[in-house]
């Protein structure tokens, strides 16, 4: 038996928050609950185009001072640009691709940690819930 689910989106919330946090240079707000949190990611890709999550990422890399924030920012950025073909069409793979793209730079940088709560991954499975892939490095 296969069962479909439907969500609903708050669309404007996608469009409204990141441009808010980048306008008032709310950076810390900006890193937490956008660019380095994957339920917003992931959300945010099933619900539109790709695109307009890179573009988040387009617009916070120019404000940001510390080029070690700046250096994860384009790090995600570039995983995120390199997946987009698929990610477009299979959003549910983001967890992989982050994994696949962010391994090397996890022991590196702090925002791209796959183990903290900044980017929980939990790879999607096709076992019931709790029978999957939990991947804490």
């Amino acid at each position: 038996m296969h069962i479909t689910v439907n969500f609903s989106y708050n669309l404007r919330k996608f469009g409204e928050l990141p441009f808010h946090l980048i306008g008032s240079f709310r950076i810390g707000d900006l890193c937490e609950h956008v660019l380095f949190n994957y339920h917003w990611l992931h959300a945010k890709i099933s619900a539109v185009p790709i695109g307009n999550v890179l573009e988040d990422f387009e617009r916070a890399i120019p404000i940001i001072s510390d080029p070690h924030l700046r250096r994860q920012i384009v790090l995600v950025f570039g995983a995120l640009q390199l997946s987009r073909t698929i990610l477009d069409k299979f959003p549910d793979m983001l967890s992989a691709h982050l994994v696949g793209r962010l391994l090397p730079e996890i022991r590196n940088y702090q925002h791209v940690r796959l183990d903290q709560h900044v980017f929980k991954i939990q790879l999607h499975s096709p076992w019931p819930s709790g029978h999957g892939i939990r991947l804490g490095i």
